[in-house]
């Protein structure tokens, strides 16, 4: 599993065991502009300063299996996606909760599973897909993505599997168009829906 900087685990927060993952949706910058100072002006005086920066990039926060790279300097993002697999399940199991940012109260999580087949002359195909939006839980909720196989006689090779805080997931400047955040002068960060994973199975 790939856990970009947003997503990390959670202890005593999970489904079954101690743990889950969190995902979060940010905004951020690789060189921001700089913050006027602020002057207090009366008590009682604030620890933090109040001004809130332009930010130039939103980003949901993501797991999948695979890997990622990325160059500030263009703001280039490299998903490589996938594992080898050789089975063909039935559908992905799981928990979840969801909770929408502030300024997002439509938006849901993200989940999707695929299924790669290749044939004898090497040629990649989709054996099954599917896609699940997940909508506001407050509390563990079970989720299942069923999968249909219409491809017989190529065999499993690879498997990818995507979760993301947004359903408005895309490219870096997609969703830093559609990904919505609200800033926390307090904690110096601005952050949109979260979503919590766990009890990830594949039935057969």
């Amino acid at each position: 599993w790939y856990m970009q900087p947003s997503t990390y685990l959670v202890r005593d927060d999970a489904a079954s065991g101690s743990f889950s993952a969190l995902l979060t949706s940010v905004a951020f910058d690789t060189d921001g502009a700089p913050i006027p100072p602020y002057s207090q002006q009366q008590q009682p005086y604030l620890d933090y300063s109040p001004i809130v920066p332009e930010i130039t990039c939103r980003a949901a926060g993501r797991l999948f299996l695979g890997s990622y790279s990325f160059n500030p300097a263009t703001l280039e993002e490299t998903y490589r996606e996938g594992a080898s697999w050789s089975t063909r399940p039935l559908s992905l199991n799981g928990y979840y909760k969801f909770v929408p940012g502030l300024r997002a109260r439509d938006d849901r999580g993200y989940a999707s599973i695929e299924i790669i087949g290749e044939d004898a002359q090497g040629t990649e195909t989709t054996l099954a897909s599917g896609t699940l939006l997940l909508p506001l839980a407050t509390s563990f909720t079970a989720f299942s993505i069923p999968l249909t196989y219409d491809h017989f006689g190529i065999r499993a090779t690879r498997i990818k599997v995507m979760f993301a805080s947004s359903a408005n997931i895309g490219s870096l400047a997609e969703e830093t168009a559609s990904v919505v955040t609200s800033p926390d002068p307090v904690t110096a960060t601005s952050t949109g829906g979260r979503l919590w994973i766990d009890c990830l199975t594949l039935a057969y």
